[in-house]
Order: C-alpha cells, then structure tokens, then sequence
C-alpha cells in the first residue's frame, strides 16, 4: 500500500473479498510528529474494520524511535514481524495456548516485561541501565566500566547499552542518543579530567555537568555523573576508580525517585 491509512480498505477487501479468516497489517512509522498521527489513524481504521467484519487484524507497526540504530531498527522489525504471525496461527488454530500467556508481559520484538505474580502483581522488571564512558585516560576509565558493570550485577540491574565517547566533554552527546534512542531507564557516565597545566580540565568538567544536567531535566530520566575531577592528579585518578560503582548506585537511586515522584 502507498501509506499507512491504506491499510484499512486493503485489510477490508481481504478480509470480505478475498476470503482471508485474518490479516497482519505491516507499517513502520518514521519520527514525524505527522508519521505519529498517520500511525494513529491507521490503527483506529483497522480497529473499526475488525468491528464491521467480526474478523482479526493483527497490528504489526514499529515506530522508528523505538530503536537505538538501524541495525536494532532491521532487528525489531523482523521479530516482531515473525512474533506477530505466531499470535495469528495460535489465534486460529490453538487460542487456548494464547489465553495461557495472557498476564506473561510479553512484548513482541522486545525482551517481555515479566509474569504476573499470584497476587496479580507484575514481577518486578531489572532496571535497564546504559553506560556511557569516555576513552580519553582509559587506564583509568576502562577499570570505571568494570566496575560499574561489576555493580549494575550485583545489584540486578540490566545493562543494555554500554557507549564509548572520546571524552569527557563528548559525553552528553552519548547520553542525548541514549536518551533518544533507547529505552534505558537510567545512564551512569563514567570519566576521569585529570589537571592539566592549565584550567582546561575545569572547563571541560563543568561543562560536561552542566549538560548531563540538562538533559537528566528534559528527558525525565536518571543521568548519574560518574565523571571524577577536575583538579586532581592521576594518582587521585586510580584512587577513584572504585567511584564508579557510587554512580551506578545513584543512577538507580534517582531512576526510583524519578518514579515515586510521578505516582503522588
């Protein structure tokens, strides 16, 4: 079909003229607000076609957004696509098997969000964290990552996205995209500004902080400043190192505040 509000009157010329029992309805929506709204209307079309013709339209749409680039984007398209046919086949030939995982939390083309417990309760999900760690003095900042995927473990967080910039003033452009693109619930930033000879490393430090902070405020979500410095030696550098798993922490610690916050 041309475009997404096409797909009503195909799906309904299948569905009573060709004799289809169901249909899938494929279409991918770019980040446009206008590529939303035609999304939109599209779904409610089809939802009023299955209305009129008492038969199933498996809704198959991936928004753009939804992935972090456009490999993530190839993946999700092709599982949720062939997840999708599944749940038409089992709606056909087998429903009781699709009524035994109502309440599993399953997502199509994404890891599922988990079962229900016996009290109806979803099962608490890991908190996904992405990590996002500048190369520039890597002796330092590469033991940083260990360390915070070392805690994120032992804490159960899930780290789904691990970014390496090429320092510490290239971080927030790291995040911005982790931000954008992923459904991280929180971000560790990890670097090390070492004093230099001149007060380079304060205007870098403070500036990278000012920015995080920016867009901690405009995504709504936990950005954690794991970034050491300015001002100390390299020797203060190492000794820090063990710093990195207080980020993780704090990236978990706001992550829930950030969500007590919204439920009062």
């Amino acid at each position: 079909m041309p475009g997404f509000k096409d797909l009503p009157v195909a799906c309904k010329i299948l569905l009573e003229k060709r004799g289809c029992v169901a249909v899938i309805a494929l279409g991918m929506a770019g980040p446009a607000p206008i590529d939303e709204l035609c999304a939109h209307e599209a779904s409610l079309g089809l939802q009023q076609v299955q209305l009129s013709t008492g038969k199933h339209i498996i809704e198959c749409f991936v928004h753009t957004p939804e992935a972090r680039d456009e490999r993530d984007l190839a993946d999700l398209m092709n599982r949720r696509a062939r997840e999708h046919a599944l749940n038409v086949y089992y709606l056909l030939a087998d429903p009781k098997r699709l009524a035994r995982r109502a309440g599993t939390g399953l997502r199509q083309g994404r890891d599922d969000e988990g079962a229900l417990s016996p009290r109806g309760r979803l099962r608490k999900a890991p908190v996904k964290i992405a990590i996002v760690w500048s190369e520039f003095n890597r002796p330092i900042t590469g033991a940083m990552l260990k360390e915070a995927r070392s805690e994120a473990k032992r804490l159960g967080a899930q780290v789904i996205r691990e970014v390496a910039v090429a320092g510490a003033f290239d971080i927030p452009a790291g995040v911005r995209e982790v931000l954008k693109w992923t459904d991280a619930d929180a971000v560790v930033t990890l670097g090390a500004v070492v004093q230099g000879e001149t007060k380079h490393d304060e205007l870098v430090a403070h500036r990278a902080a000012d920015a995080l902070l920016r867009l901690q405020n405009e995504y709504g979500r936990a950005v954690a400043l794991g970034v050491t410095g300015p001002g100390m030696t390299w020797q203060q550098a190492k000794a820090r190192i063990p710093n990195a798993r207080f980020t993780v922490r704090a990236a978990l610690k706001g992550h829930r505040a950030l969500l007590a916050a919204r439920r009062k």
